[in-house]
C-alpha cells in the first residue's frame, strides 16, 4: 500500500508541476492581490485558466494560486478555480489562515521543491493537496504556488483501487503458474490411481468384466 501511496503522490505533484506551468512570472506581476482585480483582465484570463484546469480532472475539487508575503508574513489568495458565485470562493487578496500549519505549502515556500501534504482537514473539507511552484520575486524567493486540492474521499478509494490492482496482477504473476502445479499435480495422482486400480484388476484370480448399458463388454481381466 505504501508503494501504490508514493505512486500516487508522485502523480500528483507531477499534475501540478503541469497545471503551475500554465502561468507564469510575468502574468503574475500584473495581480495586485487585492479585491480591485476583480476588474482585471489579467484575473479573469489566470481565473478561466484555473476552471479549465479543474475541470480537466474530475476527482480535482480546487485550484488555486497563493502568493507569499514574507512583509507580513502571511499567504493570501491570488484566484482559485471556484465560480463568481460558490460561496467557498477564495477573493484576491483573502489571507490563507492555514497557511502556518500546512507542511507541503511550507516546505514548497521554503525550499521551492514540489510538495504534498495530507489527508488533511480544514474549513472546507478534508484534502489531499499539491503544491508547484509559479513563480520568484527578484531576489529568487519563492512568490506564487498553485496549488491542487482532491478529495480525501477520492484519494482514499484511488489508494484502494490502485491496491487492488497491485494485488491482483501479483496473484495473476505467482497464483497461474502455482494453481497450474497443482493441477498437474491432480491429474497425476489420478493416473496413478487409475493404474493401481487396473493393476489389482490384471493381477486379481477373480473374473472382473466391465459392461456398457448397452450389454457390451469395455473390460475384462
Amino acid at each position: 500500500m505504501l508503494q501504490e501511496e508514493a505512486q500516487i503522490l508522485e502523480g500528483l505533484r507531477r499534475d501540478a508541476g503541469q497545471s503551475a506551468a500554465a502561468f507564469d512570472g510575468a502574468e503574475m506581476s500584473l495581480l495586485q492581490g487585492a479585491q480591485a482585480d476583480l476588474e482585471s483582465p489579467a484575473y479573469a484570463a489566470v481565473k478561466s485558466r484555473l476552471v479549465r484546469i479543474r475541470g480537466a480532472d474530475a476527482r480535482v475539487r480546487f485550484v488555486y494560486l497563493f502568493r507569499s508575503l514574507p512583509e507580513t508574513g502571511t499567504v493570501i489568495f491570488l484566484a482559485d478555480s471556484e465560480p463568481e458565485v460558490a460561496d467557498a470562493i477564495s477573493l484576491p487578496g483573502d489571507v490563507y489562515v492555514e497557511a502556518a500549519t500546512s507542511p507541503g505549502l511550507q516546505s514548497i515556500l521554503k525550499n521551492g521543491a514540489p510538495s504534498t501534504e495530507g489527508p488533511i482537514e480544514d474549513r472546507l473539507g478534508t484534502w489531499v493537496t499539491a503544491y508547484a511552484l509559479v513563480a520568484r520575486d527578484a531576489a529568487g524567493n519563492v512568490r506564487e504556488v498553485l496549488g491542487v486540492n482532491l478529495a480525501a474521499g477520492d484519494w482514499w478509494q484511488r489508494l484502494w483501487l490502485d491496491g487492488l490492482k497491485s494485488t491482483i496482477s501479483f496473484w495473476l504473476v505467482l497464483g497461474l503458474p502455482w494453481a497450474g502445479f497443482l493441477i498437474l499435480r491432480r491429474a497425476s495422482e489420478q493416473r496413478a490411481a487409475i493404474r493401481n486400480l487396473s493393476e489389482a484388476f490384471e493381477q486379481s484370480h477373480t473374473a472382473v468384466m466391465i459392461i456398457d448399458l448397452g450389454g457390451y463388454i469395455e473390460y475384462a481381466n
